[in-house]
């Protein structure tokens, strides 16, 4: 799997921390900075960074063994890692079919990465994606002196992989040669899916649905119309997943 670590060639001065809180995690923060070369992981706070408030147990399952342990989901890396005595050691997503951490289960698609499932056995498969939004402003000087922030337009996004760690390292770098003032803003996002396939794809439109579903496009955008569909409740989102399943078997 190509792990995305996020390359962004702007600029970057550590001041002022913004959090919001929802359901008592971090959900979005601000940072300034001019600094030349950061890792944005190492910018980012860890409550922002991780899934779970703290460590939960949890269980990995690959190639017929079990490992049962604490461990935590980074979402801007995409990677689980386990905490023994203080110290973090990543999961290698190749070494791992699926892994439960609390009430939680996650599989792993190659090339992809880790998709919370959200269905029962027995319904559609329907996943939530747990990712990280990174944007960019540069703040530079208008009229009359005053500061104006101007969206980055040299974001670059590229793989950085680090044998630093014993198993998987990632990390997010931000560069910037020019050493101008850079508006950093993280915000944590989720997105479902699901999978008639064998690979998942997003559901998170009427115009991704008539995409992935050309034939029926008609059929689901009077679907969405008339169940009020806002593509963010979990139960909305299976629901719709097996009406697309009616769709295909018929």
């Amino acid at each position: 799997m190509k792990h995305t670590v996020i390359i962004l060639m702007s600029s970057i001065v550590l001041s002022g921390l913004f959090i919001s809180s929802l359901a008592g995690q971090v959900r979005q923060e601000r940072h300034q900075t001019k600094e030349r070369q950061i890792q944005l992981n190492e910018l980012a706070s860890e409550e922002i960074q991780n899934l779970f408030q703290e460590p939960l147990e949890g269980t990995v399952y690959g190639k017929g063994a079990e490992l049962s342990t604490l461990m935590n989901y980074n979402v801007l890396l995409d990677v689980f890692f386990v905490v023994d005595n203080g110290s973090k050691s990543w999961v290698k997503p190749e070494e791992s079919d699926s892994i439960r951490i609390g009430e939680f289960l996650f599989y792993f698609y190659p090339k992809v990465g880790y998709f919370e499932v959200i269905s029962q056995p027995e319904e559609e498969l329907v996943l939530r994606r747990h990712m990280m939004d990174i944007s960019a402003q540069t703040v530079a000087v208008g009229a009359y002196g005053t500061p104006s922030q101007v969206a980055s337009t040299e974001a670059v996004r590229s793989v950085h992989e680090s044998s630093e760690f014993e198993s998987v390292h990632q990390a997010a770098m931000m560069r910037n040669p020019g050493g101008d003032e850079l508006h950093i803003t993280l915000r944590r996002e989720e997105a479902f899916y699901m999978v008639p396939g064998s690979e998942p794809f997003s559901i998170n439109s009427r115009r991704a649905l008539r995409r992935e579903f050309p034939d029926h496009g008609r059929d689901l955008v009077r679907y969405v119309r008339r169940n009020n569909i806002e593509f963010s409740e979990t139960e909305e989102m299976i629901q719709l997943a097996e009406y697309i399943r009616s769709l295909l078997d018929d």
